[in-house]
């Protein structure tokens, strides 16, 4: 595991938690950040619990300064990161002759630009300490592929790949690693409603080989193994943990909004 820091962006919940989870039982130090810093900080508590080393700090990585108040407080505290997942992120489903204003912005702050802020100043960072480090993105399978109702969503995810292949070309001379995964259906909240429409769930299960929902920790592995030194010669790559369903015809009937309307929040 790395010698430094990994900071975790959207570290309350699914995929964020699941990756703080795992690389802190693998000996990393973990920040936890997070807009909800109660989640956070509930996270980080389970984590020490179980022998690990965390911290949980606030974070809105679409405000450009809270995201440079996180890097000022991890300096003044001597924390020295070298690895950083980019997770924290949200969906939104309209039609797209329907999104409201502001809608797209929204997403895309949080998505693609709240990915691209953040690495930026652990990129600047690590040039200015001389040190190497490496990046996980969190794209998504739609970055792969479209679905109707989903025009804002997998636009920041494919945004989020290709700014992973340009990042990780310019950076490589630096001993700077930037990757990504695509997770496939993970059970986590970004996920639930949608998945309890029968038909969609079904499909989603049709069109997975393994003929199962991913979990945060399926995913947690993968992103564990990209920021270690067992992936020293790996940089530029968006890899699918999915569960074989972009190996095959992805395609999917996104949830109505009649459908989404009948699942209780």
């Amino acid at each position: 595991m790395r010698s430094g820091a990994v900071l975790v962006t959207g570290g309350a919940s699914g995929i964020g938690e699941g990756a703080a989870r795992v690389l802190a039982a693998r000996g990393a130090q973990v920040v936890v950040a997070d807009r909800d810093l109660d989640g956070a900080s509930a996270v980080v508590s389970d984590i020490r619990a179980h022998g690990g080393t965390a911290r949980a700090l606030h974070v809105d990585v679409a405000e450009a300064g809270s995201v440079e108040a996180v890097f000022e407080e991890l300096r003044s505290l001597g924390v020295q990161v070298d690895g950083l997942v980019n997770s924290a992120g949200v969906a939104s489903r309209y039609p797209f002759a329907e999104m409201p204003a502001g809608e797209w912005d929204r997403v895309l702050s949080i998505n693609l630009t709240g990915t691209m802020r953040m690495t930026q100043l652990l990129v600047q960072d690590l040039l200015s300490r001389g040190a190497g480090g490496a990046v996980v993105n969190v794209a998504s399978v739609m970055a792969h592929f479209a679905a109707p109702n989903l025009a804002s969503y997998v636009s920041s995810k494919g945004g989020v790949a290709m700014l992973t292949r340009a990042t990780a070309l310019e950076l490589a001379p630096h001993r700077i690693r930037v990757n990504a995964v695509s997770p496939g259906y993970v059970t986590t909240a970004l996920t639930a409603r949608g998945l309890q429409v029968p038909r969609f769930r079904d499909a989603v299960l049709a069109r997975t080989p393994m003929g199962r929902l991913g979990r945060p920790e399926d995913i947690g592995r993968v992103i564990a193994f990209l920021l270690s030194d067992d992936a020293a010669y790996v940089t530029g790559q968006v890899l699918a943990v999915d569960g074989g369903m972009t190996a095959g015809d992805a395609s999917l009937a996104s949830p109505s909004a009649d459908e989404l309307a009948a699942v209780p929040l």
